[in-house]
């Protein structure tokens, strides 16, 4: 756009300056030429001194055009005037003296002065009156220049509106063709964002449709479709793989505990405990199994999302982990919370719940207490706060504790599969939530928090 600007004030510039010269060389011309017929006409006037059809012509002319004829003598003094000079007439005339005594001398003089649509000086023109090679005086004529003035004004006016016109239809060009170019590359960015999140949560490709624009980008839109397709092939593939084969290693697994566990009742009592071992590492090995198909399952299937009552799930799931909880000297309680609603699946929070008490009363101590809560962090968000009072962990494996596999310091290596906390994470991911961990603000321990959108159903409880 800016070129499109210095293009049009580079070309209308010069052009608005040729109209102001052309129109001034025509005001130029025309009045010498009526000033040299006007000298043709005084000789006879002079030699004889009779200036009365000198008088009526520039009378006429005068009514005609507004301009005033003067004739002068040698001296320049004023033989004959249509009328009586106004006072700017004689300041004019004063002002160019060296006009008249130019054209006395024998040359017709012009004043220099540039005509522009602000000034407002009068064109002064001398033209000597010469006869039988003698200068007898000179005929000075005092043209108004306003009509040149309006006629320049109006042409800049003219220019102005048209390099307006011009600067909006190039405006409008290059919003058009600016949108046409960029209108699938936003269109493409959109589906970029939306398939990277409908792979994250297992949706599947949504068609392009017919694209348009640029064929170039048309092109790259068609690739990007294609790419999309095959990589949600390729994920769906290796879901299915992950699922299958955890499917196929529970029938096995589940035959060979049921054998050690009727091989342990006939062996001696020698052998029961290495029989024992080994029956515990297929129990670890089967939890692991089943971890890795409910891991593959939060991970690649969409959630059913809808308004989902956080108190009465923390109420649900605070009755169930109680008795368990008291087995271990430790009290669940649930704080004064908000009674909101969250836009998830409630039997996906209910997981998350129970897998992040499951930690928590691994690590409570006795006689302390997990702290439950639903806390309005933004209007646009609520968080399902689960606190206890345990040993901690550093800052650094906070992010580290929902990824699959890890362990804790001093953490038995055999306890556990190191994927509950990876599918709780992934089930508040596929609910457009988060869960994460950080350190309280007062005393020891880890707070667990899942955030999830809010919904407008929230009433204080």
């Amino acid at each position: 756009m800016a070129a499109v600007v210095i293009a049009i004030v580079s070309l209308g510039g010069p052009l608005a300056l040729l109209s102001n010269f052309w129109a001034e060389q025509q005001l130029r011309n025309d009045r010498l030429s009526d000033t040299s017929w006007f000298a043709a006409l005084a000789e006879r006037p002079l030699v004889e001194t009779a200036y009365t059809d000198l008088r009526a012509h520039a009378v006429q002319y005068h009514h005609l055009y507004g301009i005033t004829v003067l004739l002068v003598d040698t001296s320049q003094g004023i033989l004959m005037a249509p009328e009586r000079l106004s006072d700017a007439d004689r300041s004019e005339l004063l002002r160019n003296e060296s006009i008249t005594s130019a054209a006395l001398a024998g040359r017709p003089a012009q004043s220099r002065d540039i005509t522009w649509p602000w000034t407002s000086r009068p064109l002064i023109v001398a033209v000597p009156v010469i006869a039988e090679g003698r200068i007898l005086g000179a005929v000075v004529t005092i043209s108004p220049t306003r009509p040149t003035r309006v006629l320049v004004a109006t042409r800049w006016a003219l220019f102005g509106l048209g390099a307006v016109v011009l600067a909006g239809l190039a405006l409008l060009t290059a919003v058009r063709l600016g949108t046409w170019i960029l209108q699938p590359v936003r269109r493409l960015e959109a589906r970029m964002a939306d398939a990277s999140r409908n792979i994250e949560i297992g949706r599947t490709a949504v068609p392009l449709g017919s694209p348009e624009g640029p064929p170039e980008l048309v092109g790259l839109e068609r690739s990007f479709e294609h790419l999309q397709k095959r990589l949600a092939c390729m994920l769906e593939r290796q879901s299915a793989f992950a699922t299958d084969a955890s499917h196929q290693l529970r029938n096995p697994l589940t035959a060979l505990r049921i054998r050690l566990l009727v091989v342990t009742v006939k062996v001696d009592r020698g052998l029961q405990e290495e029989l024992g071992s080994a029956l515990r590492e297929v129990h670890r090995l089967s939890d692991l199994v089943d971890g890795m198909l409910a891991l593959a399952k939060a991970e690649n299937r969409p959630a059913r999302t809808r308004h989902c009552r956080l108190r009465a799930v923390i109420d649900s799931r605070t009755e169930a982990w109680s008795p368990l909880a008291e087995l271990e000297s430790v009290r669940l309680v649930v704080h004064d919370t908000v009674d909101g609603h969250a836009l998830a699946s409630p039997d996906d929070v209910e997981t998350v719940l129970d897998v992040v008490i499951d930690n928590a009363l691994r690590f409570a101590p006795a006689t302390t207490d997990i702290e439950l809560s639903v806390v309005a962090a933004d209007p646009d968000t609520l968080e399902v706060r689960v606190r206890d009072h345990g040993p901690g962990l550093p800052a650094d494996d906070h992010g580290k504790a929902v990824q699959r596999f890890w362990r804790g310091p001093g953490q038995d290596p055999l306890s556990g599969t190191g994927l509950g906390l990876p599918i709780a994470a992934s089930l508040a991911h596929r609910n457009n939530g988060r869960l994460t961990l950080r350190s309280p603000r007062e005393g020891n321990g880890v707070e667990a928090v899942l955030t999830l959108l809010r919904t407008t159903h929230s009433t204080r409880g």
